[in-house]
């Protein structure tokens, strides 16, 4: 156990002074990984070593109060797509309570920054471009027009030590009519120009309007280019690939019955204002259901996608390996309980696979070696990353680049 760990245990029973966070956060300095747990009530916050094993846990958590943050953590915290280039850990608590929090690694300071503007607006991803922060909002406003950039559905841009909104770019433009374009994630593709993801959804989700991806302009606070992607719905996941490409997922709608016929893996190609399709496979093909949120690449030609089970069949979540030139897909063999199998994190310089394994009978952290000839995952000792909150671990990234 990390010597500033064995102080925080008393604390979370007895209320934690401030002698002790710093301890903790001392030890904060010299971790790899963030990992979020929550049972989406409550949230826990833990640092973990490259190869997986505890560093600080729990960092903070929902019934935490420590200098700076006024808001609690909610049941609904992500990460960033991407780490924050100045090294500390971001939060994005998304709904209710639209606000970001900023923890300094190593010190006893947080910040916090609310992206509401007068609504929930339901922030889903944050990148820093040329020193100004973008944050996509989810959530449209059915009031707007009181706060400042309260429209939300929008790219909100802040700035500033203590950022606060001084733009926002939306996307009522290129929504259809009865839609939400409920942005999501963000991929840097080269010239300052950012990829967007729109969920495209109706606003109880129970219906899908055109898949599409759009490229902004922080700069000049506009979209440049958008690409509608036909038959497909729920498309907000998009990753930076090298030369400007972009890898998307659409995952379809999940109400009954899912359209598991709307889910597919896509390339894309952006050059200026110019965003063209390069690779489409459908899900059907690839993995037989929908494919669930995010891809992580292994390299530029192969990626992991995680495909969705379904409650009503019994079917389990599981993850594919793609071929990125050709759409082979490959069956891995892990696999969890239905909506349990967190988005699986890389670490290339040790081939180490690390999944976030919900599931609430045995929530633990999955690891794998991937072999060099592409042969069988070799599974490692699954760790148990989450002792004191007993919470189930979901989401995983890294503070720093690896």
């Amino acid at each position: 156990m990390k010597p500033g760990l064995s102080r925080l245990l008393p604390c979370l029973l007895l209320g934690c002074q401030e002698a002790t966070l710093d301890a903790v956060r001392g030890d904060a300095k010299d971790c790899s990984l963030a990992l979020i747990a929550t049972d989406y009530a409550s949230t826990s916050v833990a640092l973990l070593n490259r190869d997986g094993t505890v560093c600080v846990e729990p960092l903070i958590h929902s019934g935490s109060a420590p200098a700076g943050v006024v808001t609690a953590l909610s049941g609904d915290v992500v990460l960033p797509s991407q780490p924050s280039p100045d090294g500390r850990l971001l939060l994005i608590d998304r709904f209710p309570n639209a606000v970001l929090t900023w923890v300094e690694l190593g010190q006893s300071t947080m910040n916090q920054t609310s992206v509401a503007t007068g609504f929930a607006s339901n922030p889903q991803d944050a990148l820093t471009v040329d020193g100004e922060l973008l944050v996509t909002r989810s959530a449209t406003n059915p009031s707007p027009g009181i706060e400042p950039f309260d429209g939300g559905g929008d790219v909100l841009i802040l700035s500033g030590a203590d950022p606060t909104p001084v733009g926002r770019i939306g996307f009522e433009a290129i929504s259809a009519s009865g839609f939400d374009p409920k942005p999501s994630a963000m991929a840097p593709t080269g010239g300052g120009l950012i990829a967007v993801g729109l969920a495209h959804l109706s606003r109880d989700f129970a219906r899908g309007g055109p898949g599409r991806v759009a490229v902004v302009d922080p700069m000049a606070r506009q979209i440049v280019a958008s690409l509608e992607l036909e038959a497909l719905t729920n498309c907000g996941s998009v990753t930076p690939r090298a030369s400007g490409e972009i890898v998307v997922v659409c995952s379809g709608v999940f109400q009954e019955p899912p359209r598991r016929d709307q889910s597919a893996l896509l390339v894309a190609s952006v050059s200026g204002t110019d965003v063209t399709l390069i690779q489409r496979w459908e899900a059907v093909d690839l993995a037989g259901d929908a494919l669930a949120f995010g891809v992580t690449l292994l390299s530029e030609k192969s990626a992991i996608v995680p495909v969705f089970g379904d409650l009503g069949t019994g079917t389990r979540d599981r993850l594919i390996q793609v071929d990125l030139d050709t759409g082979t897909p490959t069956e891995l063999g892990i696999e969890s309980a239905a909506f349990e199998l967190g988005s699986p994190f890389w670490v290339p310089a040790d081939r180490l696979l690390l999944v976030p394994d919900a599931d609430r009978r045995t929530p633990r952290l999955l690891r794998y070696h991937l072999p060099e000839d592409g042969g069988a995952p070799e599974p490692l000792e699954p760790l148990t990353v989450t002792p004191s909150s007993g919470l189930p671990p979901r989401h995983l990234g890294a503070l720093l680049t690896l």
